[in-house]
């Protein structure tokens, strides 16, 4: 009887000390769950060419080495869905093409999952070519859909997010700061959470919210200005996560959009469908606004800070106290313990808020949790815990720019050697 390999990888024979092929009637060991034929090692590894059938019904014709599929090989994981191309260690790694009946996707895989470049052929007629992470589209690329509806741009987590150009198949085109990764926003009183993106159509910008989220391209419902402000120019807008904040000409702030923790600043928490005007700013002239995952920052004409919504990470340059949200637009009272400053520019990441001053400092507070706020440490407030890093404010000197994003942990500073 051949010897069984220590790894559950198949019988050899031996012949004057050499492995020999092992016919497949003759390696049944039933506790590894598999049928093999092919060759085997001295040590009945199985290596090189073989054929390998698992008790679940899948078949895998390729290459072996110690005991595990690796080079080239086909793998027939049921009916209609079959991998082939490379594998190393017993995973998909490498060039090959995925095959199911609904999706086919070619590219590099590493450790059994689509990374890096690739393409998406969809059974409908559709195709993505573009950036994948974790078997979904990540990064950059293009989707075109059956009717020949082509988006071009940035994708998060298998998502529209980002900016990026949008083509319809009967001719309409949108250029827009996609956030479809907000349908996975499951909070608030809604039925769907909004979509919200800033488009530019024939010269002309428009504040759009789309309905269908169940279309891979929803058509995108322009939000009106609520009258008499109708005749007003749009100067700014802002995208959290499901909620929108924009700036009439001359200084007044309107926000739509998930209200669970106060985010539009309009002194409660009921989520709103349309524009609806912040009446705690009227008469500041709001000049500049910026959103947060769940929360909303303005800056205003006396260069004073404004802030409301969520405030579990001092985003809102408060502190926490007895509640992690605020409903209504405060002034970020932590900033009045540093030397006197002009703001002029102001940005929001995900927890986190931006302050850009005109003697070049750059003021970060909230989360810091990846580092993202990082600098120059201010002494905490008396009336603050010693004990929560994301009290402190955080001052980087030399700064001309700043960028954040509603769901970025990360903070770009320009500093003037940057920009000579």
């Amino acid at each position: 009887m051949a010897p069984k390999s220590k790894s559950g990888g198949g019988d050899a024979k031996k012949k004057n000390g050499k492995a020999t092929t092992v016919p497949e009637d003759e390696a049944r060991p039933a506790s590894a769950g598999y049928f093999f034929r092919g060759q085997c090692t001295a040590q009945g590894q199985r290596e090189g060419p073989g054929k390998e059938k698992l008790t679940s019904g899948a078949v895998y014709v390729g290459s072996f080495l110690n005991g595990l599929r690796h080079g080239q090989g086909t793998l027939v994981i049921r009916e209609g869905v079959v991998y082939k191309g490379a594998f190393a260690s017993g995973v998909f790694h490498g060039p090959g093409t995925l095959t199911s009946p609904t999706i086919t996707l070619t590219g590099e895989w590493q450790a059994g999952q689509m990374q890096g470049p690739g393409q998406a052929t969809y059974a409908d007629g559709g195709a993505y070519v573009g950036d994948f992470l974790a078997n979904k589209r990540h990064g950059q690329g293009q989707q075109t859909e059956a009717d020949g509806s082509v988006y071009t741009g940035a994708w998060l987590d298998d998502c529209r997010a980002g900016h990026g150009h949008q083509r319809w198949a009967w001719g309409l085109t949108y250029e827009a700061q996609h956030v479809e990764w907000s349908h996975k926003v499951r909070n608030g009183s809604l039925s769907k959470p909004f979509l919200f993106v800033e488009a530019h159509s024939h010269g002309q910008q428009r504040i759009c919210r789309a309905d269908d989220h169940d279309s891979p391209f929803p058509w995108p419902r322009v939000l009106d200005i609520p009258r008499p402000l109708a005749a007003r120019q749009v100067t700014h807008m802002a995208l959290g996560l499901a909620h929108v904040a924009v700036i009439l000409d001359p200084g007044t702030l309107l926000t739509a959009g998930l209200n669970h923790m106060g985010q539009l600043g309009l002194d409660d928490t009921l989520d709103r469908h349309t524009l609806v005007l912040v009446p705690s700013l009227e008469g500041l002239g709001v000049i500049a606004v910026a959103c947060g995952a769940w929360h909303t920052v303005t800056l205003s004409n006396d260069h004073d800070v404004y802030a409301a919504g969520r405030n579990h990470r001092a985003q809102l340059g408060r502190a926490p106290n007895d509640s992690t949200r605020s409903t209504t637009m405060a002034l970020c009272s932590q900033l009045d313990h540093l030397p006197p400053a002009t703001v002029v520019a102001i940005a929001a990441g995900s927890s986190h808020t931006i302050a850009l001053t005109a003697e070049h400092t750059a003021i970060c507070w909230g989360d810091d949790s990846f580092g993202q706020c990082s600098g120059v440490v201010h002494e905490p407030l008396s009336d603050l815990s010693e004990t929560t890093p994301s009290t402190k404010l955080h001052v980087h000197e030399n700064v001309d720019a700043i960028a954040a994003g509603p769901d970025a942990w990360c903070t770009y500073l320009r500093s003037f050697s940057d920009s000579e």
